[in-house]
């Protein structure tokens, strides 16, 4: 009888305990050590919650192949292992896996189809004595037990798990290559590298937390790799949490041929990765800079899944040359039909690299093509790159449905890329696209040539509504022969774009061309309004807004301060499109030191029907021109239908050049040009065989002047053989009378004066607006123009019989 007790009584308490587990135990104390705690876990189950506390500073080596944990809780009845005074778990050694095995990996934990359990925490160590193929795989990581078992409702929290980034082994299968702190794999514990099928949503890794804690020297850091279902995705994994943790010193292993990255997931719906600090090499616990491609935090897989990247910090450089660094990087939720790709209020800080060449930089890029993608109040800031490599700062390649860029900052970054930068990119067709108070500002590009975009979108959409609006593109400073876009906007005919109350400045561009805003394409209702371009200083050709296609009112911007030591300088230019309507804008302080400059406020080269109507321009300088037409107000070179109504243009240009000349407006005769109710008045100087023009034409050719051309005003300073009303390279005429016979019976109601204006300074508000306090013959002279009823202040102009002239009602030309 007593050896028979004596048997029962050693099987009982080389089991632990006499029943299922229920309540508090310590370790050590209920148990020696943790290792006979989880092994009774796993024999006797649980009957109530269960907790394991794990004794201040207590410290065990994981056994042999590390600790398995097949038991499972539930919502009722939970596990915790707890170590609130701090407990070290370090790895066992002897390992011989590598992530590409199929068997034998290394965890120090692993568990397979558990529910309902948490770590809370511990510290989990890499052994010191393991190398090579000894190193850790994970630090915990979660498996399946089968299809229909996945690891449910978990959570780690509180952790300090420290491995080895030197393991950087190639992978296989789901199984991803290297070490991680924290992994949840879609696969059962043989074979690791074969994705499971999930045929229930039971067998998915799903309502997993992972929070607070701390991660380090790991190729990844946390790596959830879900189950790629297809539609309707009812066997994903699900909900899953990424918050709050510290992840240091990812990547860097020496020779490293495989990716790194701090936070990677695959086919995860409902993701959520927030508030957590992501830095590759911490300056405070030193690691190494990784020499291949390396990414914060990257996201691949799952169709139509909602993605939220929310309030997290990175700090990540790149130690590589010649491959890919980025900081946000999102594949996942492509093909949406209905979801959600939200990266917003991101901290990205001190990024780059340290010695790239080729490599290829992205701070937050997108590549699937989410139904829609939120890319809002993210702070991109303080970039010192060596990269002569692209440069990308937002940049989205997918074409959903719906793209949104609000309230992101993206600043103090010194470049040295030669190659092209987008700091924000939005491509491959989206139609409909909100691009709202945006600001770059304070940087410097010392890598020479290349292309800088400041906001940049191309494809090919089928309808659709663009917003870009109160957006700041300023103190961007380039070298050499950069070519420079604030906003190059190129799409489709069909689509609806507003392009508005956008501020582009203090511009330093390279000897490439400059363009604050560069259109093309767009729907009859399309809108650039209101945009104010100035300070662009420059060494090659400069444009204010380009449009080159489709049908659009440009109105209301300001264009002013433009200087630039190219040939070519234009405040508005139109190259092509349909039907195109120029009108209250204002383009003013525009200079060129070339020898032989064009400089034009507003060029027209192409379109069928163009209408310049209220606009202000003046102020165009080319101080060393050597040029017979060196500056125009308006220059029209082509075109099909050109109509000019209600603008005034004044210059008063002067050169130290041999030969200079200017015209306040030149026509070609190819075009049909018609001129109402227009001021057009040239003070300038004229040098050599150059000649001060009022109107200038190409040739002799009428038949393109529009006979019903009339009530212009033009002036040229006083009569002479250089100061002339018109010319057309044969004829000269230096009087209005001797203009109007030659014109006949276009302007007979036209007049000369060199009208007051209230202010002749270009900043001014009341910048070339008619003195109403002195007598002009603008007032009340105008003709009635039905399609333009009113002037830039909002005053009819067409006349009123009897009146006096004596200044005392509203009613000029360009007050």
């Amino acid at each position: 009888m007593k050896k028979i007790i004596a048997f029962i009584t050693s099987g009982l308490i080389s089991s632990g305990v006499y029943a299922q587990l229920n309540g508090t135990y310590n370790i050590p104390g209920s148990y020696p050590d943790l290792a006979s705690a989880i092994a009774d876990l796993n024999l006797q189950g649980i009957s109530g919650p269960v907790i394991f506390n794990l004794a201040p500073g207590y410290t065990e080596t994981a056994p042999a192949g590390g600790y398995t944990i097949t038991a499972t809780g539930t919502a009722a009845n939970t596990i915790k292992f707890q170590a609130t005074g701090g407990a070290t778990i370090t790895a066992y050694t002897g390992g011989t896996g590598t992530p590409g095995s199929g068997t034998n990996q290394d965890f120090v934990f692993r568990l397979i189809g558990s529910d309902y359990i948490t770590f809370d925490g511990l510290t989990i160590l890499e052994n010191p004595s393991n190398t090579g193929n000894a190193l850790m795989e994970a630090g915990i990581c979660f498996l399946k037990g089968s299809a229909t078992d996945g690891c449910q409702h978990n959570t780690v929290q509180n952790c300090y798990i420290r491995l080895s980034y030197q393991n950087n082994a190639s992978g296989s299968g789901p199984s991803l290559e290297g070490s991680k702190g924290i992994q949840f794999l879609n696969a059962t514990g043989g074979p690791l590298i074969t994705s499971l099928t999930i045929t229930s949503p039971s067998g998915a890794h799903s309502f997993n937390a992972i929070t607070s804690n701390t991660i380090t020297n790991v190729n990844y850091g946390i790596v959830l790799v879900g189950y790629a279902d297809t539609s309707p995705f009812a066997n994903v994994d699900m909900t899953n949490v990424i918050n709050n943790n510290q992840i240091f010193n990812f990547g860097g292993a020496t020779g490293a041929a495989n990716p790194a990255a701090g936070i990677r997931t695959q086919n995860q719906y409902g993701l959520a990765i927030s508030n957590n600090l992501l830095v590759n090499n911490n300056p405070l616990d030193p690691g190494a800079y990784h020499v291949t491609t390396l990414r914060g935090i990257y996201m691949q897989g799952g169709n139509n899944a909602n993605v939220s990247v929310i309030n997290n910090t990175l700090s990540v450089i790149s130690g590589a040359t010649t491959t890919q660094l980025s900081i946000i990087e999102n594949a996942s939720g492509g093909s949406g039909t209905s979801n959600l790709v939200n990266i917003s209020n991101n901290s990205l800080q001190y990024c780059g690299y340290t010695a790239g060449t080729s490599g290829t930089f992205y701070g937050i890029y997108n590549t699937a093509s989410a139904y829609s993608l939120a890319i809002n109040n993210n702070s991109i800031q303080n970039f010192t790159t060596s990269a002569t490599g692209g440069m990308n700062f937002i940049y989205n390649s997918g074409s959903g449905n719906y793209v949104e860029y609000k309230n992101n900052t993206i600043s103090n970054h010194t470049l040295s890329t030669t190659g092209t930068v987008y700091f924000m990119h939005n491509s491959n067709g989206t139609p409909n696209s909100l691009i709202q108070n945006n600001t770059i500002s304070t940087i410097s590009k010392t890598g020479s040539g290349g292309t800088v975009y400041g906001y940049y979108n191309l494809g090919s959409p089928t309808g659709g509504t663009v917003t870009l609006s109160g957006n700041v593109f300023s103190g961007i400073n380039l070298t050499g022969g950069a070519t420079f876009y604030g906003i190059n906007h190129a799409t489709s005919n069909t689509q609806t774009v507003s392009i508005s109350s956008n501020t582009i400045s203090s511009i330093n561009g390279g000897t490439g061309t400059t363009y604050g805003i560069y259109y093309s394409f767009g729907s009859p209702s399309g809108l650039i309004s209101q945009n104010v371009i100035n300070g662009i200083n420059a060494g090659g050709t400069v444009y204010g807004i380009q449009h080159n296609n489709g049908s659009t009112i440009i109105s209301n911007n300001i264009i002013t301060s433009f200087t630039t030591s190219g040939s070519t300088l234009y405040g508005l230019y139109q190259s092509g499109g349909t039907t195109i309507s120029y009108h209250s804008n204002k383009v003013s302080d525009l200079t060129s030191t070339n020898a032989a400059p064009n400089v034009s406020g507003l060029y027209i080269s192409s379109g069928t029907t163009v209408n310049g109507y209220n606009n202000i321009i003046g102020d165009l300088l080319a101080p060393s021109a050597s040029a017979t037409n060196a500056v125009n107000g308006i220059y029209v070179s082509g075109g099909t239908t050109i109509n000019l109504y209600h603008n005034t243009v004044r210059l008063n240009a002067l050169s130290s050049g041999a030969n200079f000349g200017s015209s306040a407006i030149y026509a070609s005769t190819t075009p049909n040009v018609l001129l109402q109710n227009n001021i057009f008045i040239n003070n300038s100087t004229p040098n050599g065989t150059g000649k001060t023009v009022a109107y200038r034409r190409s040739s002799t050719s009428l038949t393109t002047y529009n006979t019903a051309s009339n009530k212009n005003i033009f002036y040229a300073g006083t009569p002479g053989a250089q100061n002339l009303i018109f010319s057309d390279g044969t004829n000269d005429y230096q009087t209005l009378a001797a203009y109007k016979t030659a014109v006949s019976p276009a302007d007979a109601g036209s007049y000369t004066e060199n009208t007051q204006f209230l202010s002749l300074v270009p900043s001014n508000s009341n910048y070339l607006h008619v003195d109403g306090s002195v007598a002009s013959l603008s007032e009340s002279n105008g003709l009635s123009v039905p399609s333009v009823s009113v002037d830039i202040d909002g005053d009819i102009r067409q006349g009123f019989p009897g009146y006096s002239g004596t200044g005392t009602l509203a009613r000029y030309w360009s007050r």
